[in-house]
């Protein structure tokens, strides 16, 4: 029974390609609108934002000050280290910090799945700059999306941690050294191949969307909504254009569950070395909270 699903799923999933295909080939102005906004997307806000930090979180992570001052946190230590960095630095900096632990056997792999499931955020300059900044003018919009941030990542990991985890595998866990990662270039190396891999991404999950609006018919909000779903930060620019209050709720929703395309960035950085299931659980609880906070303390 189990075979044949997959196999009508799969089936499914292959005549919808084709379809896809076949659909955008006679519609080329649909794929070139859509690639040249996410390009500049990538090279305006994306690639700012996240390449160099990407780069340095991996040296951060190995120096000998991290391991001195985190250390001095005791048995979650570790996780707050990522937390750290994936709140400064944004997607998919968590997942990728998680799997290099795990890589070095600083930490185990369902530990590095838990570390995973609850780091990866939009960076603070994200928030901040972007959000806060260029779209509604307001710094504190910004900063204030930020805190909740915080707050949902605090709160999703305390409910994986009694969902998923046991005390014993909470172990100290030393920090990896930098002469024996590979140092610089190789920090450089690999986030370059990762940031190659995530603009990849956003241009194909935003051209799904735009495809998706242009077989259905869909409103204002329901089009923002459905741009949100597949590519997150498309959603967020859309987003300002339907007023300020459903704009802040439906961002908030946007950031807590960062998008499909966002979503298959933090698995590919796990290289499939780590299972997603615990990610996607954070992702589910991320989102209500946030969606919570937005009703609670919206931008009124």
């Amino acid at each position: 029974m189990k075979t044949s699903v997959k196999r009508g799923a799969q089936s499914a999933l292959n005549l919808l390609v084709l379809a896809s295909f076949f659909y955008l080939l006679f519609h080329p102005s649909l794929v070139s609108e859509s690639v040249t906004r996410s390009i500049y997307l990538c090279v305006r806000v994306i690639v700012p934002s996240l390449f160099i930090f990407m780069v340095l979180s991996r040296l951060i992570i190995a120096m000998p000050f991290t391991a001195a001052f985190f250390g001095r946190l005791g048995r979650y230590g570790i996780e707050a280290m990522v937390l750290t960095l994936g709140l400064l630095c944004g997607f998919p900096v968590g997942a990728k910090c998680a799997v290099f632990l795990y890589e070095s056997g600083a930490v185990s792999k369902k530990r590095a799945e838990f570390i995973s499931a609850f780091t990866n955020g939009a960076s603070a300059s994200f928030l901040i700059g972007y959000v806060g900044g260029a779209l509604y003018s307001d710094v504190a919009v910004g900063v204030r999306l930020f805190l909740f941030q915080i707050v949902a990542a605090l709160t999703t990991a305390v409910i994986l941690r009694v969902l998923f985890m046991k005390k014993e595998d909470f172990a100290f866990a030393p920090i990896p050294e930098q002469e024996k990662t590979g140092g610089f270039p190789e920090a450089v190396m690999d986030s370059t191949f990762t940031m190659i891999s995530v603009c990849a991404l956003i241009i194909t999950f935003s051209l799904l969307g735009e495809l998706f609006l242009s077989v259905i018919k869909a409103n204002q909000i329901s089009s923002v909504l459905i741009k949100g779903f597949f590519e997150f930060s498309s959603g967020i620019a859309s987003a300002a254009a339907v007023g300020a209050e459903p704009a802040f709720i439906m961002i908030c929703l946007f950031v807590g569950f960062s998008g499909l395309c966002v979503i298959m960035q933090v698995v590919t950085a796990m290289r499939w070395k780590l299972s997603a299931k615990m990610y996607l659980a954070g992702r589910l609880i991320n989102t209500a909270i946030f969606g919570m906070l937005s009703l609670l303390f919206g931008i009124a």
